[in-house]
């Protein structure tokens, strides 16, 4: 009986865990177009205001060298848009939240087989 209680603490908080990602993943995507952040389609690009917006839409705002921040209406001017810095620290984040979902995915799996053979 013990065991079991102690199985189903453990996924509680395995659950709950699973779900403060689900949160912190909605806080990191563009509030411009709510695609979440990625390395490939959609990167968090910081503008020289420090607000961050996805590439995609950095694409569909970006005219004659600048681009007006949809935050704070700052007019930031670039070369192209090839040289909007990355935020490497939200692309950490992203990748660290990816690692956490895979390892809690593979913890979940394992659990479900323990329980089976009890």
């Amino acid at each position: 009986m013990e065991r079991k209680k102690h199985q189903a603490d453990e996924s509680l908080c395995q659950h709950i865990q699973v779900q403060k990602n689900k949160t912190l993943r909605s806080m990191i995507e563009c509030n411009i177009c709510y695609s979440s952040y990625d390395a490939q389609d959609h990167i968090p690009l910081a503008l020289s205001c420090q607000h961050n917006i996805c590439s995609s839409t950095v694409d569909r705002l970006f005219k004659n060298n600048k681009i007006l921040c949809p935050f704070c209406k700052k007019s930031s001017h670039y070369e192209s848009k090839t040289v909007i810095p990355k935020n490497y620290t939200m692309i950490e984040i992203i990748n660290i939240l990816e690692n956490t979902q895979v390892q809690i995915q593979i913890s979940l799996s394992d659990d479900v087989k323990m329980f089976e053979s009890i």
